[in-house]
C-alpha cells in the first residue's frame, strides 16, 4: 500500500489523505480484522438491537469495499487520542454504532432517541456507494499521520495504482480543546456535553449567533432538540418559514424514514430525502410522495424546506464539538 498527504501543488485536495486501491487480498485482509473487533465489541454488548445493528453496520462495510477505509481512520482516531486531540467524523458514516465504539465517532447514540435511523441511512447510502469519509483532525496530528499508517500498513512504491480519498480537513476548534484539556487536565472524553445546562448554552449562542428569534423554548435542551435547531439555521428554507413549522422534520432521516414505510424504492427514497429538487420538478416530487400516501405533515416540510441534505449525524458531530469547545470556555472563566 501506499499512503500520501496531499500538498499545495500536488493538483489534489490539500491535506486529504490519499492511499492505493487495495487489491482483493488487502481488502479481504482488512474485513476479517473488522469482523474480529466488531466481535470483540459485541461481547460488551446486552442489547440486542445494537448487536444485530453492529452486524448490518459490519455488513454493509465489508460488502461495500469499505473495510480498510474504516482500520484506516480508525488508526488515524488512535494517533490522535494518543496526541491528545479529538477527532470529528463529519459524514453521514458518523451515525455508524461501530463509529461510536471504535472512539472515531463523537456521536453517542443516546444522544438521538431515533438513533437507528441514523444507522439505517448511512448502511444505504454505502451500499448505493454514495458514503464520502470526512474526518477533521488537529492540525498538529496531521504530521504524524504517514509514518503511522506506513508503520500499521506497510508501505511500498505504487504509482501506478488507483487511489482513495480520504477528506481530512484541519479544524482550530478541535486543536484549542487538545490544548484546554492539556491546561486545566480535564479530558475531553470524560465531559458530559449532551447536559441539559450545558445545552442549554448552546441552545441559546446559535439563536444570538443566527438571529433565530422565533423560539418555543424545549422543555428539556437535548443535543437533539439543539442539533434541529442548528440544522435549521444552516438549511435553505422558503422566506417566512418558522423554525416550529419544521423541527419534526428537520433532517434528512425523519424523511428516509417516512418514505421506506411507504416502500418507495431505496434509490429514489434516497434521493427524495435530500429533498435538492424546485420549481416544476419539486411539485412532480410532491405528487409522488402524495401517491404513496405519505402523511401531510411530512409532505409540508418536503415543501417548505429547499434543502435537507444535512444529516443528523453531520450536526450532532459539528454541534458536539462546539459543546466540548464551550465547555472549556466556562470552565476558563469560572476559574478565573
Amino acid at each position: 500500500m501506499r499512503f500520501i498527504i496531499a500538498k499545495p501543488g500536488n493538483r489534489m485536495s490539500c491535506g486529504d489523505l490519499f492511499y492505493s486501491q487495495p487489491g482483493e487480498y488487502t481488502e479481504s485482509k482488512a474485513a476479517e480484522e473488522l469482523e474480529q473487533l466488531a466481535e470483540e465489541l459485541s461481547l460488551s454488548l446486552a442489547d440486542i438491537k445494537l448487536k444485530k445493528r453492529l452486524e448490518r453496520e459490519v455488513r454493509a462495510i465489508k460488502t461495500s469495499g469499505n473495510a480498510l477505509r474504516v482500520l484506516i481512520i480508525h488508526e488515524i482516531a488512535q494517533l490522535s487520542n494518543e496526541l491528545g486531540y479529538p477527532i470529528a467524523l463529519n459524514g453521514n458514516e458518523g451515525g455508524l454504532y461501530i463509529m461510536e465504539l471504535l472512539g472515531i465517532s463523537n456521536i453517542r447514540t443516546d444522544d438521538y432517541e431515533n438513533s437507528g435511523n441514523l444507522s439505517e441511512l448511512c448502511v444505504d447510502e454505502m451500499l448505493d456507494g454514495k458514503v464520502d469519509f470526512e474526518m477533521s483532525i488537529a492540525e498538529p496530528v496531521r504530521k504524524h499521520i504517514q509514518n503511522r499508517l506506513d508503520y500499521r500498513f506497510g508501505s511500498q512504491d505504487c504509482s501506478k495504482e488507483l487511489f482513495r480519498r480520504i477528506s481530512m480537513p484541519g479544524c482550530d476548534w478541535l486543536k484549542q480543546i487538545g490544548e484546554s484539556a492539556k491546561k486545566t487536565g480535564v479530558y475531553y472524553n470524560s465531559i458530559e456535553y449532551s447536559s441539559p445546562e450545558l445545552m442549554e448554552k448552546l441552545f441559546n449562542s446559535i439563536c444570538r449567533e443566527k438571529n433565530i428569534k422565533e423560539i418555543t423554548p424545549p422543555e428539556i435542551y437535548t443535543p437533539l432538540e439543539t442539533a434541529r435547531l442548528f440544522a435549521f439555521s444552516v438549511t435553505n428554507h422558503k422566506e417566512g418559514v418558522r423554525f416550529s413549522d419544521v423541527r419534526q422534520c428537520i433532517f434528512r432521516e425523519d424523511f428516509y424514514k417516512e418514505f421506506r414505510n411507504k416502500d418507495i424504492q431505496t434509490n429514489l427514497a434516497l434521493w427524495l430525502s435530500r429533498n435538492w429538487s424546485e420549481g416544476k420538478k419539486k411539485e412532480a416530487d410532491v405528487a409522488l410522495l402524495k401517491s404513496y400516501g405519505v402523511s401531510e405533515d411530512i409532505i409540508g416540510c418536503y415543501e417548505k424546506l429547499s434543502n435537507t441534505s444535512w444529516s443528523a449525524a453531520s450536526c450532532l458531530s459539528r454541534l458536539n464539538t462546539r459543546a466540548m469547545l464551550l465547555y472549556y470556555d466556562i470552565l476558563n472563566e469560572n476559574s478565573n
